[in-house]
């Protein structure tokens, strides 16, 4: 039940290394801020993917409003990020993926919003419905990393010479969330995904 609940509205629990406990959640990207900024001379080991062609989700047949006594939805709608599906050349019935809300009962809208927390469906094609980038590297520099952990919100300088590379040329504009974080003596191995 846990587990549907941090699905249906879009975020996960955790333990903070002091001991409290943290929602962790995508804002919207109006409303994001870095915890910290990040040079070359900060990191080595700098790796730039794509986010899993698999993981891409640019249709759902969404139910919701679940009938109080019989097992079955009182609303359905069908919701579509249609440009991407055109840039990947998605066919009309691949990549759909068909979602019940048990505990969600707020209308999802047809097509993604700008504000990425309007409903459920704006939410996840925020973060899967085009592809993302995922940046995994070693932060060297104990001053910039020492408090980060999983869920902070980091960039990378988007100053002229300031990242040794361009991401698939792209720039360092976007917002990531560090999704994965281990340390060790002298330095931090963090994996991060684009978020904004």
């Amino acid at each position: 039940v846990l587990e549907q609940l941090q699905y249906e509205f879009g975020f996960i629990f955790k333990f903070r290394p002091d001991g409290t406990g943290a929602y962790i959640h995508v804002l919207q990207t109006s409303e994001l801020s870095a915890a910290q900024t990040f040079t070359k001379d900060d990191i080595t080991n700098l790796q730039i993917n794509n986010m899993p062609f698999s993981e891409l989700l640019t249709k759902m047949e969404i139910n919701y409003e679940k009938h109080p006594a019989e097992n079955r939805y009182l609303s359905s709608v069908t919701s579509t990020n249609s440009t991407a599906r055109t840039s990947w050349n998605i066919q009309e019935k691949e990549n759909i993926s068909e979602v019940s809300l048990d505990m969600n009962v707020g209308t999802p809208n047809s097509s993604g919003q700008t504000d990425g927390n309007a409903d459920f469906y704006s939410y996840y094609d925020n973060l899967f419905g085009d592809i993302k980038k995922i940046v995994t590297c070693d932060i060297v520099n104990p001053a910039v990393s020492y408090n980060l952990e999983t869920g902070d919100i980091i960039q990378f300088s988007n100053t002229a010479g300031e990242m040794p590379v361009e991401p698939f040329g792209d720039n360092w504009a976007d917002y990531y969330m560090i999704t994965d974080l281990q340390r060790s003596p002298g330095k931090i191995k963090i994996q991060a995904r684009e978020v904004g």
